[in-house]
């Protein structure tokens, strides 16, 4: 605990119930991220903000921004666009190959 320079504050005036328990883990993870904790003190212990820490707690945590996530949905995008490019390519070059096979087909029959 004290390797990580937190404070044990929040701890020692514990009451025990499940939501200060719930608290105070929030709050040593997000002491231990170096995360600020202006969205904690000004919770009203509703759903929403809870999962609205929570996420800013994973995003933080795994150094993500919403910009990836968008990004995400554009590189499956491309990645379905290049896939079928792919495929397109490969048909084309049969179909070039299969051209070419008729043609040489014609200029043997012809000599």
């Amino acid at each position: 605990m004290n390797s990580f320079n937190m404070r044990l504050q929040a701890l020692i005036g514990c009451k025990g119930t499940r939501a200060v328990n719930t608290l105070v883990f929030f709050n040593l993870r997000m002491n231990t991220f170096n995360m600020c904790l202006q969205v904690s003190r000004a919770c009203k212990r509703s759903g929403a903000v809870t999962t609205l820490e929570f996420s800013n707690l994973q995003m933080n945590t795994f150094s993500m921004n919403l910009q990836a996530f968008r990004l995400c949905k554009r590189t499956i995008t491309i990645t379905t666009f290049k896939f079928s490019l792919l495929l397109m390519n490969t048909l084309t070059m049969y179909l070039q190959g299969f051209t070419a096979c008729k043609r040489t087909r014609r200029h043997l029959n012809l000599k």
